[in-house]
């Protein structure tokens, strides 16, 4: 180890006591405990894993029906959410609407255009090429 004549900072490894790399190890839950996390209005809910899982012990049908439960609690949790978050858009003036649509309207004949353009440069250049082929 460290000699006492050099300073506290130097030490002296011997190969045998460097320790070996050990091997990554990742450990992950088991699907009966994660935890699904949903949004409402009131706050955080969380779905027990046995909600939204198929169960072995349990017939398939059940187990599906039970999916489904879930399923369908979360959508209609969500519906309900809707009407509230409506609340808080902002809708645009028919003038930004209006601009809108024009630039849209525009970009489109451009494209048209330019792709129209190169579709008849392409069967032009095949005609030619065919023709000389011939």
């Amino acid at each position: 180890m460290a000699d006492d004549n050099n300073n506290d900072n130097d030490l002296e490894l011997n190969p045998s006591e460097v320790a070996k790399p050990q091997p990554i190890v990742r450990r992950f839950a088991t699907a009966s405990l994660r935890r699904c996390a949903a949004a409402s209005g009131q706050g955080r809910q969380e779905l027990r894993a046995s909600e939204y899982q198929f169960n072995d012990d349990d017939p398939l049908c059940l187990s599906v029906v039970r999916y489904l439960s879930a399923g369908l609690k979360g959508l209609v949790a969500f519906l309900a959410e809707q009407p509230r978050q409506l609340k808080h858009l902002e809708w645009p003036g028919f003038q930004n609407t209006f601009k809108t649509a024009m630039l849209t309207l525009i970009l489109v004949a451009v494209f048209i255009v330019a792709l129209s353009t190169v579709d008849a440069t392409l069967c032009y250049v095949l005609a030619w090429l065919l023709r000389k082929s011939t």
